[in-house]
């Protein structure tokens, strides 16, 4: 994953990853809920296997003031940076978009970033 920002990194701060396979986030306290049963491992590039303590879902701000959910978010506490999953996007039914540099996340039907759970 490559990044450039003129933006400061935080831990509300997002990267798209095209080769993650699941939205990741190794801060709890970002979670709305989680699911203490859910277990598994993720393989990282570098070959390393990484523990995953739970599944939850997250609210987010987008830029434009509203307030949207992502949802199976695995929690990795080793993780230092939030990924997005476009593969995982995807999957669920968003079409991305850039044009003139600028990039969208719609569902479907042509919305952007529904609130319900998909």
């Amino acid at each position: 994953m490559a990044t450039t920002s003129n933006e400061t990194p935080n831990n509300q701060t997002w990267y798209l990853d095209t080769g993650c396979i699941n939205h990741m986030c190794g801060q709890k306290d970002l979670f709305a809920d989680l699911d203490d049963s859910f277990r598994t491992k993720v393989k990282f590039d570098d070959g390393r296997f990484v523990s995953v303590a739970r599944k939850g879902q997250i609210l987010i701000t987008l830029k434009n003031g509203d307030h949207r959910y992502i949802y199976d978010v695995f929690y990795v506490p080793d993780k230092k940076n939030n990924l997005l999953s476009m593969r995982q996007l995807t999957e669920k039914g968003y079409v991305m978009h850039i044009v003139e540099n600028k990039f969208s996340i719609f569902y479907k039907k042509g919305n952007k970033w529904p609130n319900e759970h998909q």
